[in-house]
Protein backbone atom coordinates (compact mmCIF):
# COMPACT_ATOMS: atom_id res chain seq x y z
CA UNK A 1 0.00 0.00 0.00
CA UNK A 2 1.30 3.56 -0.89
CA UNK A 3 -0.76 6.08 -0.03
CA UNK A 4 0.31 10.16 -0.65
CA UNK A 5 0.75 11.61 2.55
CA UNK A 6 -1.84 13.66 3.42
CA UNK A 7 -2.16 16.32 6.40
CA UNK A 8 -3.04 15.62 10.17
CA UNK A 9 -6.05 14.69 11.48
CA UNK A 10 -7.09 17.94 12.68
CA UNK A 11 -6.26 19.36 9.14
CA UNK A 12 -8.39 17.24 7.09
CA UNK A 13 -11.41 19.43 7.32
CA UNK A 14 -11.68 19.66 3.87
CA UNK A 15 -11.29 16.30 2.88
CA UNK A 16 -14.42 14.17 2.10
CA UNK A 17 -12.74 11.53 3.06
CA UNK A 18 -12.80 13.34 6.61
CA UNK A 19 -15.84 11.45 8.60
CA UNK A 20 -15.13 8.13 7.04
CA UNK A 21 -14.09 6.09 9.81
CA UNK A 22 -16.23 7.33 12.00
CA UNK A 23 -18.77 5.43 14.08
CA UNK A 24 -21.71 4.00 12.25
CA UNK A 25 -24.47 3.69 14.85
CA UNK A 26 -26.95 6.03 13.63
CA UNK A 27 -28.16 5.24 9.85
CA UNK A 28 -27.65 9.49 9.33
CA UNK A 29 -23.50 8.62 9.31
CA UNK A 30 -23.63 6.03 7.68
CA UNK A 31 -25.64 7.81 4.97
CA UNK A 32 -23.33 10.93 5.27
CA UNK A 33 -20.27 8.41 4.34
CA UNK A 34 -22.18 6.60 1.36
CA UNK A 35 -23.06 9.94 -0.08
CA UNK A 36 -19.60 11.19 0.03
CA UNK A 37 -18.34 8.15 -1.41
CA UNK A 38 -20.76 8.38 -4.64
CA UNK A 39 -20.28 12.18 -5.38
CA UNK A 40 -16.41 11.27 -5.45
CA UNK A 41 -17.38 8.33 -7.68
CA UNK A 42 -20.65 9.33 -9.60
CA UNK A 43 -22.94 11.87 -8.53
CA UNK A 44 -25.81 10.65 -10.74
CA UNK A 45 -25.87 7.42 -8.90
CA UNK A 46 -27.91 9.41 -6.39
CA UNK A 47 -30.53 9.77 -8.69
CA UNK A 48 -31.20 5.99 -8.49
CA UNK A 49 -33.94 4.92 -5.75
CA UNK A 50 -32.81 3.55 -2.50
CA UNK A 51 -29.10 3.67 -3.38
CA UNK A 52 -27.97 3.84 0.25
CA UNK A 53 -29.81 1.30 1.17
CA UNK A 54 -27.74 -0.92 -2.14
CA UNK A 55 -24.67 0.52 -0.92
CA UNK A 56 -24.55 0.28 3.19
CA UNK A 57 -23.20 -3.77 3.54
CA UNK A 58 -20.59 -2.97 0.50
CA UNK A 59 -19.39 0.07 2.39
CA UNK A 60 -19.22 -2.07 5.86
CA UNK A 61 -17.23 -4.46 4.27
CA UNK A 62 -14.83 -2.07 3.03
CA UNK A 63 -14.67 -0.53 6.61
CA UNK A 64 -14.26 -3.97 8.12
CA UNK A 65 -11.77 -4.97 5.80
CA UNK A 66 -9.43 -1.65 5.75
CA UNK A 67 -9.92 -2.37 10.30
CA UNK A 68 -8.43 -5.72 9.68
CA UNK A 69 -5.89 -4.43 7.41
CA UNK A 70 -4.36 -1.91 9.35
CA UNK A 71 -4.87 -4.19 13.10
CA UNK A 72 -2.40 -6.70 11.02
CA UNK A 73 0.51 -4.45 10.07
CA UNK A 74 3.90 -5.18 11.96
CA UNK A 75 5.49 -3.37 14.12
CA UNK A 76 5.82 -0.18 15.36
CA UNK A 77 10.16 -0.68 15.64
CA UNK A 78 12.25 2.15 16.60
CA UNK A 79 13.81 3.66 13.66
CA UNK A 80 16.13 6.22 13.52
CA UNK A 81 20.17 6.25 12.17
CA UNK A 82 20.94 4.42 15.59
CA UNK A 83 18.87 1.27 14.60
CA UNK A 84 20.54 0.73 11.45
CA UNK A 85 23.05 -1.73 13.30
CA UNK A 86 21.07 -2.94 16.06
CA UNK A 87 17.61 -3.54 14.50
CA UNK A 88 17.50 -6.01 11.65
CA UNK A 89 14.51 -4.61 9.94
CA UNK A 90 16.28 -1.06 9.89
CA UNK A 91 19.40 -2.91 8.13
CA UNK A 92 17.77 -5.09 5.70
CA UNK A 93 15.66 -2.04 4.75
CA UNK A 94 18.74 0.20 3.83
CA UNK A 95 21.44 -0.61 1.33
CA UNK A 96 23.84 1.13 4.24
CA UNK A 97 23.45 3.91 6.59
CA UNK A 98 24.09 6.56 4.56
CA UNK A 99 21.05 5.70 3.27
CA UNK A 100 18.86 5.63 5.97
CA UNK A 101 20.64 8.75 7.12
CA UNK A 102 20.07 10.34 3.49
CA UNK A 103 15.83 9.28 3.66
CA UNK A 104 15.57 10.65 7.27
CA UNK A 105 17.08 13.93 6.02
CA UNK A 106 14.55 13.77 3.46
CA UNK A 107 11.77 13.54 5.68
CA UNK A 108 12.87 15.51 8.18
CA UNK A 109 10.46 18.54 7.12
CA UNK A 110 7.47 15.94 7.34
CA UNK A 111 8.69 13.83 10.70
CA UNK A 112 8.56 17.77 12.61
CA UNK A 113 5.37 18.70 11.24
CA UNK A 114 3.93 15.70 12.68
CA UNK A 115 5.62 14.79 15.48
CA UNK A 116 4.12 15.06 19.16
CA UNK A 117 4.94 17.45 21.76
CA UNK A 118 7.10 14.71 23.13
CA UNK A 119 9.28 14.81 19.73
CA UNK A 120 7.67 11.13 18.84
CA UNK A 121 6.40 10.04 15.35
CA UNK A 122 4.20 7.32 14.24
CA UNK A 123 4.13 6.19 10.44
CA UNK A 124 3.88 3.42 7.95
CA UNK A 125 7.33 3.12 6.10
CA UNK A 126 6.50 1.40 2.73
CA UNK A 127 9.02 0.32 0.02
CA UNK A 128 9.65 -1.68 -3.00
CA UNK A 129 11.14 -5.25 -2.78
CA UNK A 130 13.69 -6.61 -5.53
CA UNK A 131 15.16 -9.87 -5.91
CA UNK A 132 17.56 -11.11 -7.96
CA UNK A 133 20.19 -13.88 -8.54
CA UNK A 134 23.87 -13.07 -7.51
CA UNK A 135 27.00 -15.78 -7.28
CA UNK A 136 29.05 -16.30 -4.28
CA UNK A 137 31.10 -18.89 -2.18
CA UNK A 138 29.11 -21.42 0.11
CA UNK A 139 30.34 -24.39 1.76
CA UNK A 140 29.21 -27.87 1.25
CA UNK A 141 30.30 -30.38 3.67
CA UNK A 142 33.85 -29.78 4.24
CA UNK A 143 34.25 -27.92 0.84
CA UNK A 144 34.01 -24.24 -0.64
CA UNK A 145 32.07 -23.87 -3.46
CA UNK A 146 32.25 -21.38 -5.99
CA UNK A 147 29.54 -19.64 -8.05
CA UNK A 148 26.86 -20.49 -5.90
CA UNK A 149 23.60 -18.91 -6.92
CA UNK A 150 22.13 -16.69 -4.48
CA UNK A 151 18.72 -14.69 -3.90
CA UNK A 152 19.57 -10.98 -2.52
CA UNK A 153 16.72 -8.91 -1.54
CA UNK A 154 17.20 -5.50 -1.88
CA UNK A 155 14.33 -2.15 -0.77
CA UNK A 156 14.30 0.54 -2.37
CA UNK A 157 11.16 4.07 -2.80
CA UNK A 158 11.39 4.56 0.67
CA UNK A 159 7.89 6.86 2.30
CA UNK A 160 6.64 7.09 5.23
CA UNK A 161 2.82 7.44 5.40
CA UNK A 162 0.24 8.38 7.70
CA UNK A 163 2.14 10.40 9.63
CA UNK A 164 0.88 11.05 13.13
CA UNK A 165 2.06 12.37 16.95
CA UNK A 166 1.07 8.87 18.39
CA UNK A 167 0.17 5.04 17.14
CA UNK A 168 -3.46 5.90 17.24
CA UNK A 169 -3.59 8.49 15.35
CA UNK A 170 -1.73 6.66 12.37
CA UNK A 171 -4.00 3.67 12.47
CA UNK A 172 -6.61 6.05 12.02
CA UNK A 173 -5.28 7.99 9.32
CA UNK A 174 -4.08 4.64 7.48
CA UNK A 175 -7.54 3.28 8.07
CA UNK A 176 -8.98 6.69 6.41
CA UNK A 177 -6.46 6.36 3.01
CA UNK A 178 -7.24 2.57 3.10
CA UNK A 179 -10.63 3.52 2.57
CA UNK A 180 -9.41 6.19 0.06
CA UNK A 181 -7.73 3.36 -2.22
CA UNK A 182 -10.77 1.52 -2.49
CA UNK A 183 -12.80 4.00 -3.22
CA UNK A 184 -10.42 5.68 -5.94
CA UNK A 185 -10.32 1.65 -7.34
CA UNK A 186 -14.10 1.81 -7.84
CA UNK A 187 -14.20 5.65 -9.40
CA UNK A 188 -11.49 4.25 -12.29
CA UNK A 189 -12.95 1.00 -13.22
CA UNK A 190 -16.39 2.78 -13.85
CA UNK A 191 -14.50 5.30 -15.57
CA UNK A 192 -12.63 3.21 -18.05
CA UNK A 193 -16.09 1.19 -19.08
CA UNK A 194 -17.40 4.67 -19.42
CA UNK A 195 -14.48 5.57 -21.36
CA UNK A 196 -14.25 2.85 -23.42
CA UNK A 197 -18.14 2.98 -24.63
CA UNK A 198 -17.00 6.72 -25.72
CA UNK A 199 -14.31 5.20 -27.53
CA UNK A 200 -16.40 2.89 -29.72
CA UNK A 201 -19.26 5.49 -30.32
CA UNK A 202 -16.79 7.37 -32.22
CA UNK A 203 -15.42 4.90 -33.57
CA UNK A 204 -18.65 3.66 -34.77
CA UNK A 205 -19.14 7.01 -36.14
CA UNK A 206 -15.96 7.71 -37.74
CA UNK A 207 -16.81 4.10 -39.54
CA UNK A 208 -20.33 5.11 -40.76
CA UNK A 209 -18.98 7.87 -42.73
CA UNK A 210 -16.34 5.97 -44.31
CA UNK A 211 -19.62 3.94 -45.43
CA UNK A 212 -20.81 6.64 -46.85
CA UNK A 213 -17.87 7.59 -48.67
CA UNK A 214 -17.90 4.37 -50.09
CA UNK A 215 -21.62 4.28 -50.72
CA UNK A 216 -22.62 1.77 -48.96
CA UNK A 217 -26.32 2.21 -49.18
CA UNK A 218 -26.03 1.95 -52.93
CA UNK A 219 -23.96 -1.56 -53.45
CA UNK A 220 -21.23 -1.26 -55.73
CA UNK A 221 -21.21 2.80 -56.79
CA UNK A 222 -19.88 5.89 -55.05
CA UNK A 223 -21.38 8.90 -56.64
CA UNK A 224 -21.92 8.60 -59.93
CA UNK A 225 -19.03 6.06 -60.56
CA UNK A 226 -18.40 2.54 -60.01
CA UNK A 227 -15.94 1.36 -57.32
CA UNK A 228 -12.17 -0.24 -58.98
CA UNK A 229 -11.12 -3.28 -57.48
CA UNK A 230 -8.80 -1.61 -54.71
CA UNK A 231 -11.73 0.70 -53.12
CA UNK A 232 -14.49 -2.57 -52.93
CA UNK A 233 -11.54 -3.66 -50.84
CA UNK A 234 -11.50 -0.93 -48.52
CA UNK A 235 -15.25 -0.90 -48.72
CA UNK A 236 -15.44 -4.40 -47.66
CA UNK A 237 -12.67 -3.57 -44.59
CA UNK A 238 -14.65 -0.90 -43.67
CA UNK A 239 -17.99 -2.85 -43.73
CA UNK A 240 -16.41 -5.52 -41.58
CA UNK A 241 -15.05 -3.12 -39.00
CA UNK A 242 -18.08 -1.63 -38.36
CA UNK A 243 -20.32 -4.79 -37.53
CA UNK A 244 -16.97 -5.72 -35.43
CA UNK A 245 -17.51 -1.97 -34.03
CA UNK A 246 -21.38 -1.98 -33.48
CA UNK A 247 -21.05 -5.39 -31.78
CA UNK A 248 -18.33 -4.67 -29.28
CA UNK A 249 -20.60 -1.26 -28.42
CA UNK A 250 -23.77 -3.52 -27.99
CA UNK A 251 -21.51 -5.67 -25.48
CA UNK A 252 -19.79 -2.80 -23.77
CA UNK A 253 -23.10 -0.88 -23.35
CA UNK A 254 -24.59 -3.98 -21.29
CA UNK A 255 -25.10 -2.96 -18.31
CA UNK A 256 -23.10 -0.31 -18.37
CA UNK A 257 -25.48 3.07 -19.69
CA UNK A 258 -26.82 4.35 -17.10
CA UNK A 259 -27.07 5.29 -12.83
CA UNK A 260 -28.49 2.15 -12.18
CA UNK A 261 -25.85 -0.02 -14.33
CA UNK A 262 -23.21 2.20 -12.39
CA UNK A 263 -24.77 1.51 -9.41
CA UNK A 264 -24.32 -2.06 -9.80
CA UNK A 265 -20.82 -1.96 -10.62
CA UNK A 266 -20.13 0.00 -7.72
CA UNK A 267 -22.12 -2.74 -5.57
CA UNK A 268 -20.21 -5.48 -6.67
CA UNK A 269 -16.81 -3.52 -6.68
CA UNK A 270 -17.35 -2.43 -3.24
CA UNK A 271 -18.25 -5.82 -1.70
CA UNK A 272 -14.88 -7.24 -2.36
CA UNK A 273 -12.71 -4.71 -1.56
CA UNK A 274 -10.09 -7.83 -0.68
CA UNK A 275 -9.87 -8.12 -4.33
CA UNK A 276 -8.59 -4.49 -4.32
CA UNK A 277 -6.61 -4.06 -1.28
CA UNK A 278 -4.60 -6.97 -0.19
CA UNK A 279 -2.09 -7.67 2.42
CA UNK A 280 -0.26 -10.66 3.96
CA UNK A 281 2.56 -10.41 6.57
CA UNK A 282 5.38 -12.06 5.10
CA UNK A 283 8.16 -13.32 7.38
CA UNK A 284 12.26 -13.06 5.73
CA UNK A 285 14.85 -14.93 6.88
CA UNK A 286 18.44 -13.10 5.89
CA UNK A 287 21.68 -12.55 6.61
CA UNK A 288 23.87 -9.10 6.64
CA UNK A 289 24.03 -9.01 2.72
CA UNK A 290 20.28 -9.36 2.49
CA UNK A 291 20.98 -12.31 1.46
CA UNK A 292 18.12 -15.50 2.38
CA UNK A 293 19.55 -18.15 4.53
CA UNK A 294 18.93 -20.77 2.96
CA UNK A 295 21.58 -19.97 0.42
CA UNK A 296 23.90 -18.58 3.27
CA UNK A 297 26.94 -19.91 5.71
CA UNK A 298 26.50 -16.19 7.57
CA UNK A 299 24.38 -15.73 10.60
CA UNK A 300 20.95 -14.32 9.81
CA UNK A 301 18.32 -12.79 11.65
CA UNK A 302 14.69 -13.37 11.10
CA UNK A 303 11.49 -10.72 10.95
CA UNK A 304 8.14 -9.75 9.45
CA UNK A 305 7.23 -7.31 6.90
CA UNK A 306 3.47 -6.80 6.10
CA UNK A 307 2.65 -6.78 2.41
CA UNK A 308 0.14 -4.97 0.35
CA UNK A 309 -0.73 -5.43 -3.19
CA UNK A 310 -3.21 -2.88 -5.10
CA UNK A 311 -5.56 -4.92 -7.76
CA UNK A 312 -3.00 -7.62 -8.52
CA UNK A 313 -0.35 -5.09 -9.60
CA UNK A 314 1.19 -2.76 -7.43
CA UNK A 315 3.21 -4.36 -4.41
CA UNK A 316 4.67 -2.40 -1.60
CA UNK A 317 6.65 -3.61 1.81
CA UNK A 318 5.86 -1.81 4.76
CA UNK A 319 5.97 -1.76 8.93
CA UNK A 320 5.24 0.51 11.61
CA UNK A 321 8.12 2.49 12.64
CA UNK A 322 8.74 5.19 15.51
CA UNK A 323 10.98 8.29 15.18
CA UNK A 324 12.23 9.90 18.24
CA UNK A 325 13.67 13.33 17.77
CA UNK A 326 15.45 13.31 21.20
Amino acid sequence: MDIKNRQSPEKETGSFFTRLISQHSQKKDENKVIDEIVHHIEPKITRVRRYRDRLREPVKRCHQHVQSLVAAIVGPIPFGSSDYHSDPVVHASFAGRERLEEFLTISAKQIEEFCSDKGELFGLMTMTREEKTTYGRKMEGNLVVGDVPMQVLNFTEHRIVGAAGSLDATRLRLERQAMEVLAESARQELKERRTLVAELRDQQSQLKAMARMFGLDRIGKTGSGYLNVEQQQKRDKVKQLLAQTEEELSQAREDNDTPQDWLEVLVKKLSEPQKILHYANDSLHLDWRNIRAEFSDEKSNFFTLTRFTLAEELTRDAILVNVKLH
